[in-house]
């Protein structure tokens, strides 16, 4: 349990209070609305329950008391914070207290970029404050190559000396350009994995007939919306695996041998922050990618994001190469080059953010004296979030030039 909300017929106050946990228990949730019916409230749309008190660990949300609210709302929020972790708990209630939100949609927008900002909750451990306030930067991603080499103290005195910080009662935050985008509208909740493995996807060798006895299952994350034959595609080619000992999803990179030079392992828990890391001893050039025919390159930070828009633009997506960084290196790129020398229109779709901008115009200044380059900037953060908050797949993207 989240929260426990204390709730009222604002109307009817004399009808008196139900209290409900928050998210409200598949085995209570009958019970929890008949509480509600007998008030006149609850209704799957209106916004028709007071909140009269909320107790929580997030007493951020103290600020909802007194409002009227959807109790949908308040149950889908309480399990948007359910899968946070103590870092991203600071990360929401502290910007949720430095721009003084309290709608419930405002809070719920919340918890899809509030993983951006930095907060520094104890000073007498800068090199994991630096360390931390990097990985907010890039999205949560980084080499171990990349984490050797930074200077974590100098990265936080930087920070701090920066002089961009709020204080809040949840320590110090830094919203690092952080902007509350509108993945809910009051409309349709957006789509994002809660139940644990609701799909799964069968991956048997090919020197081997289809045995269900001897099938290594590959655990997905549903709400990632990728297409079954997208992923089937990179499963068949030994490019996607799960890891047997935690369940990580693997994606691999080869070289033009077919043998095995990097790996990148993602998470596909629904708990907590995702984790994303190349495997140390990875080669960077040779990360995640698909060569095709044509002359079309198109590059991404991560794998997922890669996935998302074969899914999105299916048509003859073979046809076209692609190399998904896990991160923001050119190195990727640049190999892809040398070894499918096909390739004149390199198109950037990292993502839609500052340090996805920042490295696309990088990529660019590199590589426009002998390349024709476009950059593809994805309507939400990342094409995932295209793929899983738009109501078609189809929905075009926006092609811009680089500002």
């Amino acid at each position: 349990m989240m929260f426990q909300a204390v709730l009222s017929n604002r109307t009817h106050p004399e009808y008196g209070v139900a209290t409900i946990p928050f998210p409200v228990p598949h085995d209570q949730y009958a019970h929890c609305m008949e509480l509600l019916e007998a008030l006149e409230i609850g209704d799957a749309v209106k916004a028709d329950c007071k909140v009269e008190k909320i107790d929580s660990f997030y007493t951020v949300l103290k600020r909802a008391e007194m409002l009227t609210v959807n109790v949908e709302e308040l149950n889908y929020l309480a399990k948007r914070l359910e899968s946070f972790d103590t870092g991203e708990a600071a990360q929401f209630q502290a910007m949720a207290h430095k721009l003084e939100l309290f709608e419930l949609k405002d809070l719920i927008n919340l918890t899809f970029c509030c993983q951006q900002a930095t907060v520094i909750t104890n000073f007498s451990d800068l090199s994991t404050v630096g360390r931390d306030h990097y990985m907010n930067l890039h999205g949560g991603s980084a080499s171990v190559d990349e984490l050797n080499k930074l200077d974590g103290e100098e990265t936080a005195r930087r920070l701090i000396e920066s002089g961009g910080g709020t204080i809040t009662p949840y320590g110090v935050v830094y919203d690092n350009g952080m902007k509350l985008e509108q993945f809910y509208q009051g409309r349709e909740f957006p789509c994002y994995y809660y139940e644990p493995n609701p799909l799964t996807v069968a991956v048997t060798s090919k020197a081997e007939p289809e045995d269900p006895e001897h099938i290594t299952w590959l655990f997905l994350i549903k709400h990632r919306g990728i297409a079954r034959d997208v992923v089937a595609h990179f499963a068949k080619a030994g490019l996607l695996y799960e890891d047997a000992e935690y369940h990580n999803a693997v994606f691999v990179g080869t070289d033009t041998d077919g043998v095995p030079h990097h790996a990148h392992k993602r998470s596909a828990n629904s708990y907590g922050k995702a984790f994303r890391l190349n495997v140390e001893g990875s080669d960077p050039r040779y990360s995640f990618h698909y060569v095709g025919t044509d002359r079309s390159l198109y590059v991404f930070e991560a794998p997922i994001d890669m996935l998302s828009f074969i899914t999105l633009y299916p048509e003859n997506w073979q046809r076209h190469s692609y190399v998904a960084c896990c991160g923001t290196s050119i190195q990727p790129v640049l190999q892809m080059l040398e070894q499918a020398p096909q390739l004149g229109t390199i198109l950037l779709c990292l993502d839609n953010d500052e340090a996805g901008h920042q490295a696309s115009r990088r990529m660019r200044e590199q590589l426009e004296m002998r390349y024709s380059v476009e950059r593809l900037i994805p309507e939400n953060k990342d094409w995932n979030d295209d793929l899983t908050l738009s109501a078609e797949n189809a929905q075009g993207f926006s092609m811009n030039e680089m500002r």
